[in-house]
């Protein structure tokens, strides 16, 4: 518990250290001039790419729960919208766990097997990731440290070359070895058994380079955002979809460090910092970056939020299905 608690600070005074950061000698008339000049036309494409975004993860998702349950996609798209939401209000991820027990609870099924699917879904969703930006950061010639077009290709190579190994993992499971370790311990490999249920669905390997593929077309999907976001604050000039793309990346690994709930401070902060690179204005990053936060965030946290009560939860309640379950 005493870590848990550390760990909620640390993340709530990195947020704070970049929203000071940020706001340290701004201009604030200039930033509400920005936002003034915003075209808010803009906000109807951005919810529809942001709808067809959750349509995908929800997609990805339910290709990974088939070998072992039984959903429909609208299900699944609740699920994964109602735990993209708790995430953004309580601290830890804990709408990965969240979800993995309604899930559970809706499928009749384990809920380590479905909580599997999910650590398997951020392992493609990195990966993902990996592969767009070693594209865009070559196709731009990005270079910040150590974000070096070429580091990212070899990364991307050792990455994929995991990925081919996860899509044959099913034969560790049928070696003598592994027969071997269940008979010596019945217990763990119950356990372990619920575990490689969420990964089934790499036991087709077609299959698992569909998953991979949605969930790139799924993350382009965040860089169009990010893109026509540019457009609506008169960046064009600046970014491109190219760059677009770079923002999504730098603000992926802004939002996997420690935060306060939400990824506020260091969603921003790592978009401002990208951005200052072509020459952007640090009041009109700004701006750009957190309306483009708060828009997203304000869709997805209402829309999950309610999937959360129309399936009969609530925040408090989530949890109790994961004591009952035995």
């Amino acid at each position: 518990m005493r870590k848990k608690i550390a760990a909620f600070f640390a993340g709530l005074i990195l947020s704070l250290i970049f929203l000071y950061l940020l706001f340290k000698n701004i201009n604030f008339s200039d930033i509400l001039s920005y936002y003034s000049k915003m075209n808010y036309f803009w906000l109807i494409p951005f919810a529809a790419v942001l709808t067809l975004q959750l349509a995908l993860r929800a997609v990805k998702w339910r290709m990974m729960l088939s070998p072992f349950a039984k959903s429909d996609f609208y299900s699944v798209f609740k699920l994964e919208t109602a735990g993209l939401a708790v995430n953004n209000i309580l601290p830890f991820r804990i709408g990965e766990l969240a979800r993995a027990f309604m899930g559970a609870k809706m499928f009749k099924v384990s809920s380590v097997s479905v909580f599997s699917t999910i650590v398997l879904e951020r392992a493609v969703d990195f990966l993902a990731m990996v592969l767009i930006f070693a594209f865009f950061s070559r196709a731009e010639n990005f270079t910040l440290g150590f974000f070096k077009s070429d580091y990212f290709s070899y990364i991307a190579v050792i990455a994929l070359l995991f990925f081919v190994f996860m899509l044959f993992s099913d034969k560790i499971f049928k070696s003598s070895f592994y027969i071997s370790f269940s008979k010596k311990y019945p217990s763990l490999s119950a356990f372990s058994k619920k575990v490689m249920d969420g990964l089934k669905s790499f036991d087709n390997p077609l299959r698992g380079i569909l998953i991979l593929a949605v969930s790139v077309v799924q993350w382009l999907c965040e860089a169009l955002n990010n893109y026509m976001f540019a457009l609506a604050f008169g960046l064009g000039a600046f970014i491109n979809f190219n760059k677009a793309a770079l923002i999504l990346c730098s603000t992926a690994v802004g939002v996997s460090l420690p935060s306060a709930p939400g990824y506020f401070g260091n969603f921003e902060f790592a978009a401002v910092q990208t951005m200052s690179l072509w020459g952007v204005q640090k009041e009109a990053a700004l701006a750009y970056a957190s309306a483009l936060h708060l828009s997203g965030y304000f869709i997805m946290t209402v829309l999950g939020i309610y999937y959360v009560y129309s399936l009969g939860h609530s925040l408090s309640s989530i949890f109790e299905l994961g004591k009952k379950e035995k």
